[in-house]
């Protein structure tokens, strides 16, 4: 059951790093918000959303993740229902304002995601470990401020893990979103959708630490030349990694595909470290982001050197300089070239004739 990740005992990071650390329950929460935006995208709603019914794997270097009591699951717009778990259900529904709807299954998810991700509670601060039981019931009703409000610091909190853990992604943001103005207006919380899309970038930005196995987040102007720490030991960034940055290319008349002037830089980087390989994806926010294997590609980094493999029904050009090739099976780069020169890889992912997918990379 989640309940157990969010059970801070006295060693605390030390059984967040033993559970599977960050990346796990990045993805836990990935696979938790693609099922709750399905369920969203078909007009139904989850309900009482809590820790405890939700299951995930034994094994800490898993991530499946299961939603039980499915009974809970109904129409949106005919529920009636305001059941809910003490700490997670919204603040209009505890007030008794209002019923259960989509938008309360967004505020339980935040606060679930909160709690795995930094093992507080997002509303539990010094006001209500400091006071009376009456306070903690106030601060559930929405009428104190969340323990990182960006203007109001009554109830800030210093214990566990702090929000600084995620820096450097839009998770911050949209949790900020969710416990400000979405502590008022339901309306203003975060989609599932955008939780799904957030966290799955902040999977693929994580470095693991050699020394404590920690998983840090990079920012998105890393430079192999930046002296980043990891967050958990303050050991140096493993350097030695392939950094793959997306682009949007839309060829027109005037230019072509292999002209950087058509491509357009989507913010998004992939980051991969020696002895992974990973799927690259086209990133979207729903349930189809694993139904497009025609823009899908496989890559990996091993003791060798890297490889890019070629899935069915892709089209995929290696370009370097003015040298552009059709890959149609198995290209590796060996560790010899490494460095060799400074002109970067092109990945161009679809016909080259339309828009498509270009990952740019350096070896």
């Amino acid at each position: 059951v989640l309940t157990s990740f969010i059970e801070a005992g006295e060693n605390a990071t030390q059984d967040y790093l033993g559970q599977g650390g960050l990346r796990r329950r990045i993805r836990i929460l990935c696979q938790l918000a693609r099922t709750l935006n399905q369920v969203h995208a078909k007009g139904l709603l989850y309900g009482d959303l809590s820790t405890t019914n939700i299951f995930v794997s034994d094994d800490s270097k898993h991530a499946e993740t299961w939603l039980i009591d499915c009974d809970n699951i109904s129409l949106e717009a005919n529920n009636g229902l305001t059941l809910h778990t003490v700490d997670y259900g919204a603040p209009e529904v505890v007030r008794g304002d209002s019923l259960l709807s989509s938008l309360t299954d967004c505020w339980s998810f935040a606060v679930i995601a909160y709690q795995l991700l930094t093992h507080n509670h997002p509303f539990k601060g010094n006001i209500v470990n400091e006071g009376e039981p009456e306070e903690e019931e106030a601060a559930l009703r929405g009428e104190y401020p969340w323990i990182n409000d960006s203007t109001d610091f009554e109830n800030e909190c210093f214990a566990n893990l702090p929000i600084q853990l995620l820096e450097h992604s839009r998770l911050t943001e949209l949790f900020s979103r969710c416990f400000e103005q979405g502590r008022v207006q339901p309306i203003e919380r975060p989609s599932m959708a955008e939780w799904l899309e957030a966290l799955s970038e902040t999977d693929e930005r994580l470095v693991i630490c050699k020394k404590c196995s920690g998983h840090t987040l990079l920012p998105q102007d890393w430079q192999p030349d930046s002296d980043a720490t990891c967050f958990f030991c303050d050991e140096a960034i493993d350097k030695n990694l392939v950094i793959l940055k997306e682009f949007i290319v839309q060829p027109e008349e005037e230019h072509s595909s292999t002209d950087s002037s058509a491509w357009v830089a989507t913010g998004r980087f992939v980051v991969l470290q020696e002895n992974e390989s990973l799927e690259l994806k086209r990133l979207m926010p729903t349930f189809l982001y694993d139904h497009f294997p025609d823009e899908h590609i496989r890559i990996e980094y091993k003791e060798n050197g890297f490889g890019i493999h070629p899935l069915p029904e892709t089209e995929i050009h290696l370009q370097q300089g003015g040298t552009n090739k059709r890959l149609e099976k198995y290209q590796g780069l060996r560790n010899e070239i490494r460095g060799k020169t400074n002109d970067p890889y092109w990945l161009h992912v679809g016909s080259i004739t339309e828009q498509h997918i270009l990952w740019q990379f350096t070896w």
